[in-house]
């Protein structure tokens, strides 16, 4: 399981989800390293559907908004995968 996270081709700096150009340099080609793993730094249910939505920072820098599964709580490792194009957390 992994989550591939855009990092710009020109000057190493990652974001997610992928821009139309790097914050950092402009640069506008991607490569995608695959991440495994982050760290849940907040999450909250959504009341209207009942999902469980958070906060992951992976070790390339960036957060991503991932939907939570299982019992994680911030500041919890989370194993990250995707849904289709849905970034998804579960507990490790």
């Amino acid at each position: 399981m992994s989550l591939p996270i855009p990092v710009c081709a020109a000057c190493g700096e990652a974001a997610f989800p992928e821009l139309f150009v790097c914050p950092s340099c402009a640069g506008t080609t991607w490569r995608y390293e695959p991440v495994e793993h982050g760290m849940l730094e907040g999450s909250t249910v959504n009341a209207r559907d009942g999902v469980h939505v958070g906060l992951v920072r992976v070790p390339l820098g960036p957060l991503v908004v991932a939907r939570v599964e299982g019992a994680a709580q911030a500041g919890d490792e989370v194993a990250l995968d995707a849904d289709g194009l849905v970034p998804v957390a579960r507990p490790i």
